[in-house]
């Protein structure tokens, strides 16, 4: 081997070690940009999984909420309706009190 195939040999050596060199360092940015995604992943996830669970317990309450609210609303309702009833009717005066007596105390 003459000294210019030698010297064409080392400089073709020196260009493949630089080349893998700089795969090797992206590489290892790829894999690092990786993790982070990774990491933002896991963080997003967990994020939204929160964010799930919140959302279910401020429906139930809200659900709960109204229920309650329901269930005033008819209760007043009833004794509106009693307190028609007594005002409305002299005869049958002794039910309607026992009437709205009993919707007051199962409210």
């Amino acid at each position: 081997m003459t000294v210019a195939e030698t010297e064409h040999l080392h400089e073709d050596l020196a260009d493949l070690t630089c080349e893998i060199s700089i795969k090797e360092k992206l590489i290892e940015e790829l894999e690092l940009s990786q993790k982070r995604l990774n990491a933002m992943k896991m963080q997003y996830e967990d994020k939204l999984l929160s964010l799930q669970a919140r959302i279910k317990a401020t429906e139930t309450e809200r659900d709960q909420v109204l229920s309650t609210i329901s269930r005033w609303q008819s209760c007043l309702l009833f004794q509106r309706s009693i307190r028609y009833t007594l005002v409305e009717s002299q005869t049958g005066l002794t039910f309607s009190m026992v009437s709205y007596y009993t919707a007051m105390w199962s409210c």
